[in-house]
C-alpha cells in the first residue's frame, strides 16, 4: 500500500510502476475549515490540544497561500502535505507539554513558508536586486521548487506590474477587470508594490521576459533555470545604466 496524502494526482512515473491490478484512489487533502478540524483531531491525537483559532495561525504560517482553498491557476497550487502538518503538530505539542499549543508557540517556533521566500524572491528579481535575488533563488532550488514555476511567476508578476505601470493612472482594479485577472483586487497590491519603480524600469523588465521566453523556445537557453538567470542579469544591466 503506497499513500501520498499531498497529492491529488498520480504522476506518470508511478502510473508506470504499478501493476496492472493495482487500485488507485485519489482525493484532495482538506482545505479551509476541514484542514482546520483535522489539525484539531491530530493535535487531540499527540494528547495536546489546539483551537480553531491558533490551528488557523499555524496553517498560515505553513502553507499561506494554498490551506484555504486551491490556486486559480493548477501549475502553481501547492496542496498543504497533511504529513508535514502531523509531523509539526507532533513537535508543538511535546514542545509546550502539559499545556496546550499556543498562537505564541506557533510564531516563535514555526518558520514561514516557502511561499513567503518565493515573494522575496520574486520583488527582489523583479527590481534587479541581484544581492537579494541570487541568494532566494539558490535557497528555493534547494528546497525543491521548480525553475519553470518559479520563471512563470516571475514573468506574470513583471508582465502584470508592467500593464499598471503603462495604464495612464487607471484604478488597479478597473485594469485587472479588463484583462479578465481572477482576482482584479490583487493590481491594487501590484500597483503599490512599483512605487519607486519607473515605467521604463518595468517595460525593461518585461523586455528581458520576452527576450528569455524567445531564447529558451528557439534551444539557445539549455533550460528553464538558464532563462531565470537571463532574466535576472537583464534587469540588473538595465538598472546599472
Amino acid at each position: 500500500m503506497l499513500v501520498d496524502a499531498s497529492l491529488a494526482t498520480v504522476p506518470a512515473a508511478v502510473k508506470k510502476a504499478l501493476p496492472k491490478d493495482a487500485i488507485v484512489t485519489l482525493g484532495d487533502p482538506p482545505r479551509g475549515r476541514d484542514l482546520v478540524q483535522w489539525m484539531t483531531q491530530v493535535a487531540r491525537d499527540e494528547q495536546s490540544e489546539l483551537n480553531d483559532g491558533d490551528a488557523r495561525v499555524l496553517a498560515e504560517r505553513l502553507y499561506p497561500q494554498s490551506w484555504s482553498q486551491k490556486a486559480n491557476n493548477p501549475a502553481y497550487d501547492r496542496p498543504p502535505n497533511l504529513g508535514s502538518i502531523r509531523q509539526e503538530i507532533a513537535r508543538l505539542a511535546l514542545s509546550c507539554y502539559p499545556g496546550p499549543i499556543s498562537k505564541k508557540q506557533i510564531i516563535a517556533e514555526v518558520d514561514r513558508g516557502d511561499e513567503d521566500r518565493i515573494f522575496t524572491f520574486l520583488d527582489a528579481a523583479a527590481s534587479g536586486n541581484l544581492d537579494v535575488a541570487l541568494p532566494e533563488l539558490d535557497r528555493l532550488l534547494v528546497a525543491g521548487e521548480d525553475p519553470g514555476r518559479l520563471l512563470a511567476q516571475l514573468a506574470q508578476s513583471i508582465e502584470l506590474s508592467a500593464v499598471v505601470a503603462n495604464a495612464g493612472g487607471r484604478p488597479p482594479a478597473d485594469v485587472g477587470k479588463d484583462i479578465g485577472v481572477s482576482n482584479p483586487n490583487r493590481m491594487t497590491v501590484i500597483a503599490r508594490s512599483n512605487q519607486g519603480r519607473s515605467t521604463a524600469r518595468l517595460n525593461a523588465a518585461l523586455q528581458a521576459v520576452t527576450v528569455a521566453d524567445r531564447r529558451i523556445k528557439r534551444g539557445e537557453l539549455k533550460d528553464q533555470l538558464d532563462g531565470l538567470y537571463e532574466v535576472l542579469t537583464g534587469i540588473a544591466q538595465f538598472n546599472r545604466q
